[in-house]
């Protein structure tokens, strides 16, 4: 088996390609970039066109390494946390933003102030500009057309996979940076949804880091040239990759992720 992995990082793509043993067999990097706007901080990106980006750089790593077509393949993902997909109900795209999006204002922030230690003890998050649940709120007040429109989201690393497959999960060090999940019930959470006015967007069933949600569509396996009915696996958001990667198995081990930030 070759596990395929690609990392939907905040300056770019990462796709490296392991042979069963554990030896890396082929690796590449393209730099991404996103709309920006001054005025409200705001940094969002075309997700069909960053996934049909991603797509052809895992198709030509793939192809460079020479897989043996025998040989299943497995495609793991993983993502810069924080990061989203906002989608209507037919899972069409609305707002995709990413982790360093900073359109939440002040007003928004300080209206959630009083709730912060609540806010705190169930999701194990400090509220900031840079959740979901808050981006949400905001547009409540300040883009309430687009709002309308929004029936759920999708982490990053989520969304490639739902493109991938056309299965819809939530990965569990995932879906905990939205802040309207609950990290000890490890489900999301109807106080968080009333608290932030989303009790109608959509939950997903949550899954573990690792869980193979599908296979890899036809259609997008002939467009992308990508191998066909290849397993679609949820990896950990970014950050946890790294710490696992670092040699932190234990309560009380310390990391430093030096990435576009850096999570201690």
């Amino acid at each position: 088996m070759y596990v395929v992995t690609i990392d939907v990082g905040t300056g770019g793509f990462h796709v490296a390609i392991y042979a069963e043993s554990g030896g890396l067999l082929a690796a590449d990097y393209k730099a991404i970039g996103y709309e920006s706007e001054e005025l409200t901080e705001s940094l969002s990106f075309d997700p069909e066109r960053l996934f049909a980006v991603g797509m052809k750089l895992m198709s030509a790593t793939i192809a460079r390494a020479g897989l043996d077509s025998r040989r299943a393949v497995t495609i793991a993902l993983t993502g810069q946390r924080h990061g989203c997909v906002f989608h209507d109900a037919q899972m069409r795209p609305v707002l995709a933003v990413a982790n360093l999006d900073g359109r939440v204002d002040r007003e928004t922030l300080d209206r959630y102030a009083p709730h912060r230690s609540e806010i705190y003890r169930i999701s194990g998050r400090v509220p900031s500009e840079i959740f979901p649940a808050l981006r949400l709120a905001w547009m409540r007040d300040h883009d309430p057309h687009r709002l309308k429109r929004i029936s759920g989201f999708l982490m990053i690393n989520e969304w490639f996979a739902y493109r991938l497959s056309g299965v819809a999960r939530s990965e569990i060090t995932s879906i905990t940076e939205s802040l309207l999940f609950d990290v000890a019930g490890a489900e999301r959470s109807a106080r968080l949804d009333e608290l932030f006015g989303q009790e109608g967007i959509t939950t997903w069933p949550v899954v573990a880091p690792g869980t193979v949600v599908g296979t890899v569509r036809d259609d997008v396996s002939r467009t992308y040239e990508l191998p066909a009915k290849a397993n679609v696996s949820l990896g950990a958001g970014d950050t946890q990759c790294a710490a696992i990667g670092s040699g932190a198995f234990t309560p009380g081990d310390v990391v430093a992720v030096n990435g576009s930030t850096t999570p201690v």
